[in-house]
C-alpha cells in the first residue's frame, strides 16, 4: 500500500447537535398521533394512558427516520442522540447522510487500554450505535467513515457526555485484586439489588440498563436479544406469590421487539431455539419450577408442556420447591437441566421428551427406574453437591458449579468449606463420565455459575451470593486462567447479582430501524371473575395514597399501585354484569408493587370501580367503558 492510498480528510472543525430528553420526548408528540391507532383501542377511561413500550421504541426509530430522510447532517455535522431509547444511560445513536454508501468503525477510548469497539453496515443513513460509554465523563469517541474497499475515507474525534451512576449501581465493586492487565472480554451481570449492568477489567461500568425489573432480571437469548421480567406489571399467581406477567423481548440499545404476557409461576430458568422459547413453570399450581413449558415467540402460545414428576419419579417429590430447578441450556434438540436439590444434571430430548442420561453422585438414582440412563464412572464419584448451573464448554465437556452442600437431600456427599468448579467429560455413547479437575471457589448458597471464553481461554468462577454475610463482601467473581488454573483477578462486589454473561451486542443490528408493526404483544391474563353475591356495604372513608393509587391504563392492562395485604378486592361493576379482583390472600407488604388487570374480557358496556378494604368497599373517581 502507498502512501497515497492511506490518505484520508482529517475532520478537524467537525461540529455536532446533541439532542435533549425533551427534545426526544418533544418527537414523541410530534409522531405520536401520526402512528396511534386510536380507534382499535378496545378499553376506555379517564385514567391516565401509558403506551406499550414496543409502540415507544417504533416512535423514537419512526422519528429518527424522519430525521435521516431531511438530510440535515453529515459526517463532517453530525446529530448526537444520547439513551436515545430512555433506558440505557450509557449509549448513544449518531445520525447523519452519505452520498455514497460507507460504514462507520468507532472506538470508545478506556481506561487501561479497555476500549469498546463497534461498527456499522454500509448505508447512506448512518444510524451509528454507541455503546460502552462511562458514566459521570465526556467520553471520547473516534470515528471512522470507510468505503466499501475497506479504506478509512474520513476520520474525526467527538465527545459524549453520560451523567451520574444511578443510586443502586453506584459502588458496586468494592475492589479489583490480581492483574489488572489481565485480559478478558466484557462481563454482564443480573444483579439482585440492582439493574443489570456490564463492567469491564477494571471493574468499571461499561453499560447498564435503567428499568425496575424482577429478581428474574435480564436473561441473554441467543438471538442477540434480553428477556427481561418488568416489573411494573404484576399479578398474584397460583402459588399465591406476586411475580411479573410482562415480559419483553428486547435488544441492549432498549428496543422491546415483542412483549409476553404470562399467566404463569414462571422460574429463573430460560433457553431459547428459533421461535422456541422454553421456560420453567409450575407443573399443578402447587409446586415449584417442576414443569417445562415451550412458547410459540411469534405467537406467545404455550405449545407443549413436560411435567418432570413424569421422568424422574416419585422417589424424591416431597414439599412444594422438590427440584430447584435452578439452570437450562438448549444445544442440538437438547435440554440442559441443572436439578440443584437433588445433586442432578439431566439431558432432556425435546423430539421424543424423554431424558438421555442423568449425571449425578451414584447414590442418588441408585435401585431407581432412573439408574440405567445414569453415567457411570470408572474413578471415584462425582464431587457434586447442590450443582446451581451446568453449561457445555464443547462438544463433550461439561463446566459445573459445585455449590459444595449437602443439603436435605442425601447424595453422599457432606457439606464442603468451599464451593466448586467441576470439568466433567462425557461419553453418551458409552454412558460415562470423567471428572477432570475440580477448582475451589469462595463459598456460596445459590447463584453460582462458571463460564468458559474460548476466545481468552480463560474461565469465571462467579459466586453471586456469598455464605459469609459478615463483612461488605456480598459477592465475587473469578478470572481463572484456561492453561495453568492460576487465578489472574478477582472482583469483590459489594451487592449479590445472580448470574452472569459474555457480553456481545450485535452493534449492526443496533444500527437498522425496526420499522413499524402491529404484532408486538401476545398473550393474556385471564378477566377477572364474575361476581354474584352481595357487596359489601359502601364507606366515606379514603383509602390512603401509600396504600393504592396510580391507576392507569396499557393497552387492555389496568394498573395500579398497591400495598399488597392493603385492598382485599376490586370490582367492576356493571348494568348487567360485575367482576371481581381478589387479593385478600396476600399477607401485609412493605412497599406497594404494581399490579395488572386484562380488562377487555368484560362484557361490553360501562363500569364502576370499588376497592374493599377493611371489609367495606369505596367508589373510585373514574369509570371504565369496555366495547
Amino acid at each position: 500500500m502507498n502512501l497515497r492510498e492511506k490518505l484520508f480528510v482529517e475532520v478537524r472543525k467537525g461540529t455536532k447537535v446533541t439532542l435533549s430528553e425533551s427534545d426526544l420526548n418533544k418527537m414523541d408528540r410530534m409522531y405520536e398521533r401520526e402512528l396511534a391507532q386510536y380507534d382499535n383501542r378496545k378499553v376506555m377511561t379517564p385514567y391516565r394512558k401509558e403506551p406499550k413500550r414496543a409502540f415507544l421504541a417504533q416512535l423514537r426509530d419512526y422519528a429518527f427516520e424522519r430525521i435521516l430522510d431531511r438530510h440535515l447532517y453529515t459526517f463532517s455535522h453530525v446529530l448526537v442522540i444520547p439513551n436515545p431509547y430512555g433506558v440505557a444511560k450509557q449509549t448513544a445513536l449518531i445520525l447523519f447522510n452519505s452520498s455514497k454508501e460507507y460504514k462507520v468503525r468507532y472506538r470508545v477510548f478506556g481506561d487501561n487500554g479497555n476500549d469498546f469497539v463497534g461498527e456499522s453496515s454500509y448505508t447512506t443513513r448512518h444510524r451509528v450505535a454507541i455503546l460502552g460509554l462511562y458514566f459521570e465523563r465526556s467520553n471520547t469517541v473516534d470515528l471512522s467513515l470507510i468505503d466499501r474497499e475497506g479504506k478509512v475515507v474520513k476520520h474525526r474525534v467527538i465527545r459524549i457526555f453520560v451523567s451520574e451512576v444511578p443510586e443502586n449501581q453506584k459502588d458496586l465493586v468494592m475492589e479489583v485484586e490480581g492483574d489488572k492487565s489481565a485480559a478478558m472480554p466484557l462481563l454482564a451481570v443480573n444483579g439482585a439489588a440492582f439493574s443489570p449492568l456490564v463492567f469491564d477489567a477494571d471493574g468499571a461500568i461499561r453499560y447498564s440498563m435503567q428499568l425496575r425489573t424482577y429478581k428474574m432480571g435480564m436473561i441473554p437469548m441467543p438471538n442477540g436479544h434480553v428477556l427481561l421480567a418488568d416489573r411494573t406489571a404484576n399479578i398474584v399467581n397460583s402459588m399465591g406469590k406476586i411475580q411479573p406477567c410482562r415480559y419483553h423481548e428486547m435488544d441492549y440499545m432498549g428496543r422491546v421487539y415483542r412483549t409476553y404476557i404470562l399467566n404463569e409461576p414462571i422460574g429463573t430458568a430460560l433457553a431459547q431455539h428459533d421461535s422456541s422459547l422454553y421456560l420453567v413453570t409450575s407443573s399443578d399450581g402447587e409446586h415449584y419450577n417442576d414443569c417445562i413449558l415451550t412458547m410459540d415467540m411469534n405467537t406467545g402460545e404455550i405449545v407443549r408442556r413436560i411435567k418432570l414428576i413424569d421422568l424422574l419419579g416419585e422417589k424424591y417429590h416431597t414439599g412444594k420447591e422438590w427440584l430447584l430447578f435452578s439452570a437450562m441450556e438448549y444445544r442440538d434438540g437438547k435440554l440442559l437441566l441443572t436439578l440443584k436439590r437433588i445433586h442432578t444434571i439431566a439431558q432432556l430430548d425435546l423430539e421424543s421428551g424423554k431424558l438421555d442420561w442423568v449425571l449425578a453422585p451414584k447414590s442418588i438414582w441408585q435401585d431407581t427406574e432412573l439408574e440405567a440412563i445414569a453415567l457411570k464412572t470408572e474413578g471415584a464419584d462425582i464431587e457434586m453437591g447442590r450443582p446451581d448451573k451446568a453449561v457445555w464448554m464443547d462438544e463433550h465437556e461439561l463446566l459445573i458449579y459445585s455449590t459444595g452442600t449437602k443439603g436435605a437431600v442425601d447424595g453422599g456427599y457432606n457439606d464442603a468449606q468451599h464451593s466448586a468448579v467441576l470439568r466433567v467429560s462425557i461419553d453418551e455413547a458409552a454412558g460415562t463420565y470423567v471428572q477432570e479437575s475440580k477448582k475451589d471457589c469462595l463459598k456460596t448458597m445459590q447463584f453460582g455459575s462458571a463460564l468458559y471464553t474460548k476466545e481468552y481461554n480463560k474461565y469465571f468462577h462467579l459466586t453471586g451470593i456469598t455464605q459469609d454475610r459478615t463483612t461488605e463482601l456480598h459477592s465475587q467473581i473469578q478470572l481463572v486462567n484456561g492453561e495453568n488454573g492460576e487465578v489472574e483477578k478477582t472482583f469483590k462486589l459489594t451487592k449479590n447479582f445472580l448470574w452472569a454473561w459474555e457480553f456481545h451486542p450485535d452493534i449492526p443490528s443496533f444500527c437498522v430501524g425496526m420499522g413499524l408493526h402491529d404484532q408486538t404483544e401476545f398473550g393474556k391474563l385471564p378477566t377477572p371473575e364474575e361476581f354474584h353475591g352481595t357487596m359489601p356495604k359502601k364507606t366515606d372513608q379514603r383509602i390512603r395514597g401509600t396504600f393504592f393509587g396510580n391507576v392507569h391504563l396499557c393497552e387492555n392492562l389496568l394498573q395500579y399501585s398497591m400495598l399488597p395485604g392493603a385492598v382485599e378486592k376490586l370490582y367492576f361493576k356493571g348494568e348487567h354484569k360485575t367482576y371481581v379482583q381478589d387479593y385478600s390472600q396476600l399477607r401485609m407488604g412493605r412497599r406497594k408493587e404494581i399490579f395488572a388487570v386484562q380488562v377487555d374480557g368484560l362484557e361490553p358496556g360501562e363500569y364502576d370501580m370499588y376497592l374493599q378494604f377493611q371489609g367495606k368497599i369505596r367508589k373510585l373517581r373514574n369509570e371504565l367503558r369496555v366495547k
